[in-house]
C-alpha cells in the first residue's frame, strides 16, 4: 500500500512540475506554418552560463505540429586565420554533419545523448585584426529530434554541462557548478 501512495506522489509531482513549467512558458515563435499548416512554436532561447571564450549556447524547446526538438544555439564558434576568408571559407567554417551527438551530463551523473539527424550548416562572417589577422566567427540553430523516451528523460531530472561532438572536435557547454532545470523547463513547454 505504501509503495502504491509513494508511487502515485512522484507520478502526481512529476506531471505537476511539467505542467508548472508549461504555464510559464515565454514562445520565441508561436506561429502557424504556412507551408503545413501545423502550429509552430519555439520557446525563448536561454542562454548557458557566460565563460570568458566562445563558443556560447542557448538552448529552446521546439514544435512544429507533432514533431518535438530541443534546440541548440551555437554561438562564436572562432577560428584564427592569417588570410581574408573566402566565401568559400566561410561556408565551410561550421558544419554540423548528421550523426554529430550532443551528450548531456544530468543531475545523477549519467548521460544523456541526442543525435542530429541532417546536416548543419552555419552561417559565417568574420572579423579583422590588422593585416594579417583574421576571426572567422561561425552560428548554427541544431534541432535534435525528440522521442516520448527522450522527452521523459530529459524532463525528470535537471542536467548541468552539455558537449556537442561534432567533425572531431568537442563543443563544451556549462549551464553552472550545480544541475539547473532550464532543460526541463523549454522541454516541459512544448509537452
Amino acid at each position: 500500500m505504501k509503495r502504491l501512495i509513494v508511487l502515485s506522489v512522484t507520478v502526481f509531482m512529476s506531471f505537476g512540475s511539467t505542467v508548472s513549467y508549461a504555464a510559464k512558458c515565454k514562445w520565441q515563435t508561436d506561429t502557424v506554418s504556412y507551408s503545413t499548416g501545423e502550429p509552430v512554436r519555439w520557446t525563448r532561447w536561454v542562454r548557458n552560463r557566460m565563460i570568458l571564450r566562445p563558443p556560447y549556447a542557448a538552448i529552446s524547446g521546439i514544435s512544429e505540429g507533432e514533431r518535438k526538438y530541443f534546440g541548440l544555439q551555437v554561438i562564436g564558434v572562432d577560428q584564427k586565420v592569417t588570410t581574408r576568408p573566402t566565401k568559400e571559407e566561410l561556408d565551410a567554417a561550421f558544419i554540423i554533419p548528421a550523426g554529430s551527438t550532443l551528450s548531456i551530463l544530468m543531475a545523477d551523473d549519467s548521460i544523456y545523448e541526442l543525435v542530429v539527424t541532417k546536416e548543419i550548416i552555419g552561417d559565417a562572417d568574420f572579423t579583422a585584426h590588422g593585416a594579417n589577422s583574421y576571426t572567422i566567427n561561425a552560428f548554427a540553430i541544431i534541432k535534435f529530434p525528440l522521442d516520448v523516451d527522450a522527452i521523459a528523460a530529459l524532463t525528470t531530472q535537471r542536467a548541468s554541462d552539455m558537449r556537442l561532438h561534432a567533425n572531431g572536435k568537442d563543443y563544451d557547454f556549462s549551464f553552472g557548478k550545480k544541475p539547473v532545470d532550464k532543460i526541463q523547463k523549454a522541454i516541459g513547454c512544448i509537452q
